[in-house]
């Protein structure tokens, strides 16, 4: 009497392609979508932070862990150079507060919609992008920005003369002039007649101009040294003009 062989099941990979066709369920789970949307939840939920970021006097809280893995820059920062104070906090001036929110927004969720943001307000955060190393973000803002990196020279600088103070400050509009020169490096551009024809040095901080200004070599140490000199006696003329209108208001 033959013994019948037991029949073999195929594997259970293809018993499940046989029964809903092959390619029709992918073996990969991808939910990257909602682990950005609960990791943006830390940012509205300060009793989940472990630092105090102080921008420019506003105090952001923040996850130091996360930062650390997003970025090397804020790895040397938080866990490096920069020393918390008691409080837990650390200090980071010269920065505009509203592209510092954007791109901490951008690190915890890797996503952001340019078209919300004016040209004015890209180049802000494009400024702070750089100015962490923020590479992947600077790269899609530049290449949104494509038509600002076009412009012949004479309308870039009218462009940024003519922006408001108070919607981009000094350092930027240098950072913004450095982005547009680095695009047409084979131009012949005099660049520190460009540079002083639109921004303000003596507006720019003693040490954004040591070490951000002349270390981009696109000005004369004499030009800088210039305006760090103007930058002390404007500092003194207003503390003057304070003492004035103390005395005035006393009497």
């Amino acid at each position: 009497m033959s013994v019948a062989k037991p029949i073999s099941s195929p594997p259970v990979d293809q018993t499940i392609e046989n029964k809903v066709g092959a390619g029709a369920i992918s073996s990969e789970v991808d939910h990257t979508d909602i682990l950005s949307d609960d990791i943006e939840v830390l940012l509205s939920h300060p009793e989940f932070s472990d630092v105090i970021l102080v921008v420019n006097g506003e105090k952001i809280p923040a996850n130091k862990a996360l930062l650390a893995v997003r970025k090397v820059t804020f790895r040397g920062l938080l866990y490096g150079g920069l020393k918390e104070s008691g409080d837990g906090e650390v200090v980071l001036n010269q920065i505009n507060v509203f592209a510092f929110r954007i791109v901490l927004r951008y690190l915890y969720t890797a996503k952001l919609t340019l078209s919300d943001y004016e040209e004015d307000q890209l180049l802000e955060i494009l400024s702070v992008a750089h100015q962490y190393c923020v590479n992947d973000l600077q790269h899609a803002i530049a290449d949104y920005l494509k038509g600002f990196l076009q412009l012949p020279t004479n309308e870039v600088s009218q462009l940024l003369s003519s922006l408001d103070t108070f919607s981009i400050d000094e350092l930027s509009k240098f950072r913004a002039i450095r982005a547009w020169i680095m695009a047409h490096k084979e131009l012949q551009i005099d660049t520190e007649e460009m540079i002083m024809g639109c921004v303000r040095l003596p507006h720019i901080t003693r040490d954004a101009l040591v070490k951000e200004v002349r270390e981009s070599g696109l000005l004369k140490a004499e030009t800088i040294l210039n305006a760090m000199e103007k930058r002390i006696r404007m500092f003194k003329e207003e503390e003057e003009k304070k003492k004035k209108n103390t005395l005035s208001t006393v009497m």
